[in-house]
């Protein structure tokens, strides 16, 4: 019972322990891309300070070893129990454990505080192989593309790359197709001039907190002009073939470094680190407006456009405290191996697809991803974990271990349509995913982002939810997606846009306060909007008292549709864009307003203090 309740209802959200200690009240953001997780949010923060979202970030790389994660490695017969050499000729990964952090903020800031700089973070990239679940693309294209990303954003070039901390595990299929895709990203330079290492021979495979902790250790060599070695080396493995630096300290001026970050589910993520300051900012470099231009929502009671309807012309009072789905399966015939993941990445999967039967396949593949999901398949964890309890921690499923990393959805969804252009999960509310997919279209990387999420009950969540503080709620799977793209690419591609998304804030207040309110006058403050501006209200809440505004219409899909942890604040942004449809009046009537709504302002608090609002306005049609 301990893996259930209130406590692993918050289990992915350290963040929010820190804010309640600390007092902070700024953003957050948890990414949960195994691996790939803190370099990501390093590369994040470095947006907050670019795009005055923050004057100071906290950015915190941290993972602790456990009985699950040592039998989830050794299942996949991927433990050097010797100790792992990256590159070297003995394979495997030896697991550790740790954290690192650091403060990032305005170069001006530091100065004027007589702080001392360490580091630039030039720039990021960040992507999908969308190949295999738990293996590397062995052509390397997909590291090598987020290294490249990485440097265009940092504005510099392969050559003045001093040094490159590799992901470099140990294990067989990820260091050969690292080397590659750094020869593939650096050409000659990676032959003649470009170091490459690896720390996790010094201290293992801090899997989470890996990006964090080598990064940290390599602003430090830069700043004593040495680069730590790969230990234990005694001779390349085949596929591997550039200049590691092996066994003792190499020394050597660094101006500039590459730090790589390549995990579970395909996400690659690169940071570029400087000495000095890098030739760009890398800030946003467009201002066109981005627009929601299809959407998709599936639960046991609506499959389509005519279930929203039915639910309203037939709503139970109260809801069924739980409703699941059973036997479901995903209809298209292209898609039925994946029918054998869990239930969480099957709907999500079949809600993404739904809506990529109306595009040609030829024009998706380069397209993002980005998930917000709150706890992963916790079904599938169940079973995982009650294995290696009652038989051992030799009889781990390796089946079950590459499903139970919280970015496996992200990560199959993007095997299962080729899409290999960012791709990222964020723990929390999908309302953060969002804000993500905003942020980084404004960086005008991507062509257009899927924003997706999905949520599944466990058994366990059954019996237990329905007893935490969380109050009287219906819960509920389901899963939804949002098509995210600029203006421009929707009308280009004869996709009328159906809302546009502006102004969206996320903040963080202590547990139990009234942080929504205050967080959603800063935000109407930031864009000089008064509340006779907002026509509707639509809101989400887990657990929390959302504020009244005086003359607005408050309406949530939750009465009608129960909540889904992760995935109800983007059931609420199309309950909202079928407000915004003209041929919608019997919605309109049903909740009483009277006139098609022009401005909607779209919110969602959680018990925890996590807040996020933004306004969503009306677009041609749906």
């Amino acid at each position: 019972a301990a893996l259930y309740g209130d406590q692993v209802m918050r289990h992915f959200y350290a963040a929010d322990f820190l804010n309640d200690d600390w007092g902070i009240k700024g953003p957050k953001m948890v990414f949960v891309t195994a691996c790939a997780a803190s370099n990501h949010a390093m590369g994040y923060a470095r947006d907050m300070i670019v795009q005055d979202e923050a004057d100071v970030v906290i950015v915190l790389g941290v993972d602790s070893l456990s009985k699950a994660t040592f039998a989830g490695f050794h299942a996949l017969q991927a433990l050097n129990m010797t100790g792992g050499v990256p590159f070297g000729q003995d394979y495997g990964i030896s697991l550790g454990e740790g954290a690192a952090a650091m403060i990032v903020e305005r170069e001006s800031d530091c100065m004027a505080r007589k702080g001392r700089i360490h580091a630039y973070i030039g720039g990021y990239g960040f992507n999908s192989d969308a190949y295999h679940a738990t293996s590397p693309d062995k052509t390397g294209k997909g590291a090598a593309a987020t290294m490249a990303g990485a440097l265009a954003m940092a504005g510099i070039s392969p050559e003045q790359v001093s040094v490159i901390c590799a992901h470099g595990t140990g294990t067989e299929a990820n260091d050969a197709a690292e080397s590659l895709a750094i020869a593939r990203c650096f050409g000659e330079h990676a032959y003649h001039g470009l170091s490459v290492t690896s720390t996790k021979s010094l201290y293992g495979h801090t899997l989470g907190a890996s990006g964090m902790t080598q990064s940290v250790i390599m602003i430090d060599s830069m700043a004593r002009g040495w680069i730590p070695p790969i230990q234990g080396f005694k001779a390349r493995r085949p596929g591997c073939d550039l200049d590691y630096v092996s066994n003792s300290l190499r020394i050597q001026s660094v101006d500039t470094i590459m730090s790589n970050s390549f995990a579970f589910g395909g996400n690659n993520v690169s940071v570029v680190l400087c000495k000095n300051r890098p030739p760009t900012n890398g800030g946003v470099t467009s201002a066109e407006p981005i627009v929601i231009s299809q959407w998709s929502a599936l639960t046991p009671h609506i499959q389509d456009l005519r279930d929203w309807v039915a639910i309203h012309d037939q709503h139970e009072d109260p809801l069924p405290r739980i409703r699941r789905f059973e036997g479901f399966r995903i209809r298209n015939p292209r898609l039925r191996k994946f029918n054998k993941a869990p239930l969480m990445t099957r709907l999500a999967i079949e809600s993404v697809d739904r809506m990529m039967t109306a595009f040609p396949a030829q024009s998706w593949h380069d397209w993002g991803l980005i998930v917000g999901t709150a706890r992963g398949p916790m079904k599938t964890f169940e079973s995982f974990y009650q294995a290696i309890v009652s038989d051992g921690m030799a009889y781990g499923s390796a089946v079950d271990f590459q499903h139970i990393v919280m970015n496996a959805m992200a990560g199959q969804i993007a095997i299962a349509n080729g899409f290999t252009g960012c791709n990222t999960t964020i723990a929390g509310n999908a309302f953060l995913a969002v804000k993500h997919a905003i942020e980084w279209l404004q960086h005008a990387q991507e062509p257009a982002i899927l924003v997706s999420s999905a949520d599944a009950l466990a058994n366990r969540d059954c019996q237990l939810l329905p007893q935490t503080q969380y109050g009287d709620i219906a819960w509920c799977d389901g899963a939804a997606t949002l098509l995210l793209e600029r203006e421009s690419a929707a009308i280009r591609a004869n996709r009328p846009p159906l809302g546009y998304v502006d102004s969206m804030v996320a903040a963080s207040f202590p547990v139990g306060s009234m942080g929504l309110a205050e967080q959603m006058h800063c935000m109407q403050q930031s864009i000089a909007l008064t509340a006779s501006a907002i026509d509707v209200h639509v809101h989400a809440s887990l657990g929390c008292e959302v504020p009244v505004i005086e003359g607005v219409s408050r309406v949530s899909s939750q009465p009608y549709v129960g909540t889904l942890e992760s995935t109800t604040p983007l059931i609420n942004v199309i309950y909202a864009l079928i407000l915004m449809d003209p041929d919608a009046e019997w919605l309109r009537r049903f909740h009483g307003i009277a006139h098609i709504p022009q401005v909607i302002l779209m919110s969602y608090a959680t018990i925890s203090g996590q807040c996020c609002s933004f306004i969503l306005r009306r677009g041609v049609t749906l």
